[in-house]
């Protein structure tokens, strides 16, 4: 099944407890999104990777086969929506927020199958 930008942001939305988008704004939500599958794509390149054969003409302007336009495989819904309730929680300037927001970016690593973070993609450490 194919999953729309709103089903990753009405799924988190839904855990945090804002599905009135009261608390964080719908643009704040797609660029949670954004930076979701960007990291997701740095530490799975797999994930958005395509093969299929096209042919190339010269001489005028080449299109993307159908499949590379897909939406990431569902196999990694959860992962990106842990990460975007990462995002949002990280934002509050709340300790407990802080920690629970620890808590979804290890859900983010485990799910992926990450061993070790790296520190392009390592979570803020929590406040003392």
């Amino acid at each position: 099944m194919a999953f729309t930008a709103n089903d990753y942001i009405l799924d988190a939305a839904e855990l945090y407890g804002d599905t009135a988008y009261d608390r964080i704004e719908t643009t704040t939500w797609i660029k949670y999104l954004n930076a979701a599958i960007r990291t997701l794509i740095l530490v799975r390149p797999d994930a958005g990777a395509v093969t299929e054969s096209t042919l190339l003409v010269s001489g005028i302007k080449q299109t993307l086969p159908t499949a590379a336009l897909r939406l990431l495989d569902d196999i990694f819904f959860e992962a990106i929506v842990q990460f975007i309730l990462y995002k949002a929680l990280s934002a509050d300037d709340d300790s407990i927020d802080s920690a629970k927001a620890q808590q979804h970016f290890l859900n983010f690593t485990t799910l992926l199958g990450v061993e070790q973070q790296s520190s392009r993609t390592q979570g803020p450490e929590t406040k003392e």
